[in-house]
């Protein structure tokens, strides 16, 4: 099994606030999933789509009047539904 390779800071720059935390999430609960990707090619595209199409999601949440944690919550569930967690 091929060992999971963290993405340096530089690497990890455009995926915003969303993207990082499902970095994170991947790198450390969804091991196969991260190497998957990794070895695919596919992480840092993934990461950095999913990422700033959830943050957009977050800020339309909170222009409607969500709190900034109801509209992350609502984001997270997003990662659910894509089948990441």
């Amino acid at each position: 099994m091929a060992k999971l390779i963290p993405l340096k800071l530089s690497e990890r720059t455009g995926m915003g606030v969303m993207g990082e935390e499902l970095y994170q999430y991947l790198l450390h609960f969804k091991k196969e999933t991260y190497r998957e990707l990794q070895q695919s090619g596919e992480l840092l595209p993934y990461l950095r789509e999913t990422g700033m199409r959830l943050d957009d999601m977050v800020i339309e949440l909170m222009q409607s009047g969500l709190d900034e944690s109801g509209a992350k919550e609502i984001a997270r569930a997003e990662f659910n539904e894509d089948a990441m967690y």
